[in-house]
């Protein structure tokens, strides 16, 4: 069984080593997929409400009677929002090629496809006379647009590639501080988990073995790519392993309650969120006490959201400082509050509320 293990390990480190490796050489590759999916309602709205805009803006510009502005506002805004969408409708098609292709293969094709639409919607507006009226010729009509479009597609660009950035930036901050919570969090587990097999190395080898499977299966999770999403059945079992560990050590001291659905098990969620929250609750909660604790994990479903909640219970006369910040916890909890988020958007929250006798964490997010 050991044997196993450490071949296990070895294959987790080639695995990661090669994860790094893997890493580092896409950091040099140029930018893909930067442009938002046009296939999103959404964006859609967005196309739409900036389409919108800009008519606005344009009839503004040459304005000369109230009268003139209403029919000048809904015959342009037809043209603008015909060229908008189409334009939406054929970067939704091509949405598998391009995120295959660099920042400047998707820059060119996006704005020949603009300007290709533009070109071909303005000779029929204005053969079809569905733009306003005007003295200007077809030439100087279609440079007008062709203008206004190429300027606006590059602004556009330059803003999506902004996001793009930014979004890597966030998840690259995310990805550094999840590191940083596990570099916090292996010396004081692993500390503890390697008395608990010592002492038991003798006393009683076959739990000892156990606790080393449980030891390696939560090390093998811990250096796995974090940007990877988990499911809530692969954290529950690295929840069990892990309070299967601090049970051993602690004994009658610790009382685990679990009350999981699991029908929820094959829901995605981010990697490593529950065991961190759950050491948290058994170090403050429980591991303080000279008289110990409980600690209750709870998996539900909410309509269609997931609701994981984990509640322990507060040590008496430590109600009002046990969770401070200089305690380490709200840093632990910052992290993960900031994973969620990253992960599901505004469709998360992370929330803690505490009374004299129970603190609790809960997470809900959508399923």
């Amino acid at each position: 069984m050991y044997d196993q293990i450490i071949i296990k390990d070895q294959q987790a480190d080639n695995s990661y080593n090669q994860q790094m490796d893997l890493d580092s050489s896409n950091s040099r590759l140029p930018a893909r997929g930067f442009l938002p999916d046009f296939c999103q309602v959404r964006v859609t709205l967005g196309v739409v409400i900036a389409a919108e805009l800009l008519t606005i803006v344009l009839c503004v510009a040459r304005f000369t009677s109230l009268q003139n502005f209403w029919s000048d506002l809904s015959i342009l805004s037809l043209y603008v929002q015909w060229i908008a969408l189409t334009v939406s409708s054929l970067l939704c098609l091509a949405k598998r090629w391009l995120v295959q292709h660099t920042v400047l293969q998707v820059s060119l094709l996006t704005i020949i496809v603009l300007l290709s639409v533009t070109a071909a919607i303005a000779s029929v507006a204005y053969y079809r006379v569905l733009v306003m009226e005007s003295n200007t010729g077809f030439a100087a009509f279609l440079l007008q647009s062709l203008t206004i479009s190429f300027l606006l597609g590059l602004m556009s660009l330059h803003y999506f590639y902004l996001q793009f950035l930014l979004s890597n930036q966030q998840q690259a901050e995310s990805d550094a501080k999840f590191q940083a919570l596990q570099a916090k969090i292996r010396p004081h587990f692993l500390f503890n988990s390697m008395n608990t097999i010592a002492s038991l190395t003798r006393s009683d080898p076959e739990m000892a073995e156990n606790i080393v499977v449980d030891l390696a299966e939560l090390f093998r999770a811990s250096i796995s790519d974090s940007g990877k999403p988990s499911t809530i059945g692969k954290e529950l079992e690295l929840a069990r392993g892990y309070m299967n560990i601090e049970q051993t050590r602690l004994g009658d001291r610790l009382q685990v309650i679990l009350k999981v659905d699991e029908a929820l098990k094959d829901v995605e969620m981010p990697a490593m969120m529950i065991q961190p929250l759950l050491e948290n609750a058994v170090y403050h909660g429980v591991e303080h006490s000279e008289n110990g604790g409980n600690v209750t994990l709870l998996i539900a479903q909410q309509e269609d959201q997931v609701l994981v909640q984990i509640s322990n219970s507060v040590p008496a006369g430590r109600h009002k400082n046990l969770f401070s910040r200089a305690s380490g916890n709200q840093q632990a909890q910052e992290n993960i509050r900031q994973r969620l988020q990253s992960f599901y958007g505004e469709k998360a929250r992370f929330m803690t509320e505490q009374t004299e006798t129970e603190y609790r964490v809960k997470m809900i997010f959508q399923s």
